[in-house]
């Protein structure tokens, strides 16, 4: 999981933004304020989203006192067009620079650059809980080491609920990420159905309950997940 402190004092961006984050995997913590910020402990994060504009002092002082913690990327969200400002962030230590309103596709493939950039020894190749592995880039899911056969869509599903680690992921996220569309476009049971497949595959693996129901909101993987890394 990618720890990301957001700092933006309008609570429905940052909510969005908080949303937006959790889909591709980030551990997101917000603070609406300077003050709020600066009372983190900055080395247990590994991104920062900063807004210039803060109620009680100054994005720019927020970056500078990030940098003095550590390296750790700086991505600056502002209404700020001018020169000036972008100029100011870069010197106080920000990596990249997002005039609002943003483009959501556009942010993550900034925030995926940096994180490329400032953590290249870290890159996650996919995810183990138990013997059981999945790819997080090509559809390939093992136990033991032995390819296994999964479609597409449980690949998928497989893949998100060891994303997110032991946290509920929504029907609503599921049907987003996996089918691409909302949950009224699709039948009502094609996930249910879905995630049966899936459970029985891996009940004959041996790695049952390891999917939870959490009736009428989501699925939740019940097992430790690690990342496995390059």
């Amino acid at each position: 999981m990618i720890r990301t402190l957001i700092t933006e004092d309008d609570a429905l961006l940052a909510a969005s933004l908080k949303s937006i984050l959790e889909l591709h995997g980030h551990t997101v913590k917000t603070a609406g304020c300077f003050q709020e910020a600066l009372s983190q402990d900055f080395l247990t994060f590994d991104f920062f989203c900063v807004d210039l504009h803060l109620p009680d002092g100054s994005g720019i002082r927020l970056c500078r006192e990030i940098r003095k913690a550590g390296p750790m990327p700086i991505l600056v969200l502002t209404a700020y067009e001018e020169e000036e400002y972008a100029v100011r962030a870069f010197e106080a230590g920000a990596d990249d620079y997002v005039i609002k309103p943003f483009r959501s596709r556009e942010l993550i493939a900034r925030l995926a650059a940096l994180l490329r950039r400032s953590r290249p020894e870290h890159t996650v190749r996919g995810y183990r809980s138990g013997s059981l592995f999945v790819s997080d880039r090509a559809e390939e899911v093992r136990w033991k080491g032995q390819p296994l056969d999964f479609t597409r869509k449980e690949y998928e599903i497989l893949l998100l609920l060891l994303r997110r680690g032991g946290q509920r992921v929504s029907r609503e996220e599921l049907f987003s990420q996996v089918w691409g569309t909302s949950a009224l476009e699709v039948e009502d049971n094609t996930l249910s159905v879905t995630v049966g497949r899936l459970r029985k595959k891996l009940e004959r693996i041996g790695c049952p309950g390891a999917i939870e129901t959490c009736w009428g909101r989501g699925y939740r993987w019940l097992l430790p997940v690690e990342e496995d890394l390059h």
